[in-house]
């Protein structure tokens, strides 16, 4: 199990200091830091590094410390890609909605991947879709999963207890390690 944030710049300390103990955590394996549009600022590269490294500082040796925004990176040329790549690089979980942009089961993924190359980016893509309101088809995710691989995950359980939801879940060929 992993702990999910959304994070803004600024205060970077006090972030860092509650982000820490939220992973230090037994039986947490780290931090995904959600870090989206705020960033996108001249000044924010700072902050970035700032508070990644911060939160490395605190975390215990086992613990990873990766980050999640934006699916179509070269959309955000002003989002500090490097210095979240970097210093939170464990891994990174682009939202891929692409039942949301309709680009078909893979092309949120490729354009995850052809953004990541295009900034020089290394951390290990875990892509995140969208389940929204099982939009997506079960024979659709699983070709998502398929490419994305098996850290690939699901964003959105809208409705719990919906026994559509619960069939399609047993549909899907997804084994997160």
């Amino acid at each position: 199990m992993f702990a999910w944030n959304y994070v803004r710049p600024g205060d970077v300390q006090a972030k860092a200091d509650a982000l820490a103990a939220q992973t230090n955590i037994p039986g947490v394996k780290g931090m995904v830091l959600d870090v989206e549009i705020e960033w996108e600022s001249t000044g924010s590269e700072g902050d970035a590094v700032a508070l990644c490294d911060a939160i490395r500082a605190e975390l215990e040796p086992d613990k990873m410390l990766g980050f999640s925004s934006f699916g179509w990176l070269a959309y955000h040329p002003g989002f500090p890609w490097a210095e979240f790549d970097q210093h939170c690089g464990d891994m990174h979980l682009p939202q891929t909605y692409w039942d949301a942009w309709s680009t078909g089961p893979t092309g949120g993924f490729q354009k995850a991947v052809d953004g990541a190359q295009q900034f020089g980016l290394t951390a290990p893509l875990w892509a995140a879709q969208d389940n929204y309101e099982g939009t997506p088809t079960s024979a659709d995710l699983n070709e998502f999963f398929a490419v994305a691989g098996p850290f690939s995950s699901l964003w959105r359980w809208p409705s719990p207890g919906d026994t559509a939801l619960d069939q399609q879940l047993a549909e899907l060929d997804w084994a997160n390690p």
